[in-house]
């Protein structure tokens, strides 16, 4: 069993090593079991939540994709990973309950692609940090995510893509808040916007992040007319 001492010592960092090491084992073998018990007996260790999406869950899902480039793993274990991952996300969002009283609100949804996991990881974070949040779906049109957040009345919509060519159509959806529904800002994330961080200004988000504990600070500071 691994065990962890200190919040930067060796023997964490020689842990989350480990840990990693099984992840992308886990991922390989496309064992959902192996995956949930690495990142369970790594928070019972006393890794943080964001730490353990921060130094395991993103280098290694770096890896996968990395091996997947190469040629070393196939497109399926890529998708049962981040299947095996959303699982375990999922189960890890029941630690958190919505504040009393509710924060400000917020809609997080994924625009035409159906790729959650993003999204998922930064409703957690946003919960965990006292706001409201309200996961509409994936898959969604731009106008369906505008009257989602209306209609929730949110003080921000919070955009996940996984594509580049589903970034295209956030323009939309700026175009249309900015002129019916200038009181709702809108924050955008995804591979697209990592890989060039200067296509949230292109697409007239008012904010966005690299990964989600990032995009729990911007999107709160967002919500409370805080400027980022």
């Amino acid at each position: 069993m691994i065990s962890v001492s200190g919040e930067e010592g060796q023997p964490r960092k020689l842990a989350v090593a480990a840990w990693q090491q099984q992840l992308v084992s886990a991922f390989a073998d496309c064992d959902r079991e192996s995956t949930r018990s690495c990142i369970e007996h790594a928070l019972r260790s006393g890794l943080t939540l964001d730490r353990v999406l921060l130094q395991l869950i993103h280098p290694a899902m770096d890896t996968l994709g990395e091996m997947w480039g190469t040629g070393e793993m196939a497109l399926t274990q890529v998708f049962l990973a981040a299947c095996a991952i959303e699982e375990v996300v999922t189960n890890l969002a029941g630690q958190f309950k919505p504040p009393t009283p509710p924060g400000p609100k917020v809609v997080v949804g994924v625009l035409v692609d159906g790729h959650g996991l993003g999204a998922r990881l930064v409703s957690i974070f946003l919960r965990a940090s006292g706001v409201e949040v309200v996961e509409a779906g994936t898959g969604l049109a731009p106008s369906e995510l505008v009257s989602r957040a209306r209609e929730e009345e949110a003080a921000v919509l919070a955009v996940s893509v996984f594509l580049l060519r589903s970034a295209n159509y956030v323009p939309e959806i700026a175009k249309t808040l900015r002129g019916e529904d200038q009181r709702i800002k809108l924050a955008v994330g995804g591979a697209p916007f990592r890989a060039d961080p200067g296509l949230a200004g292109r697409v007239q988000a008012d904010g966005w992040a690299p990964d989600a504990v990032r995009a729990a600070v911007t999107i709160r500071a967002l919500a409370n007319g805080q400027v980022k």
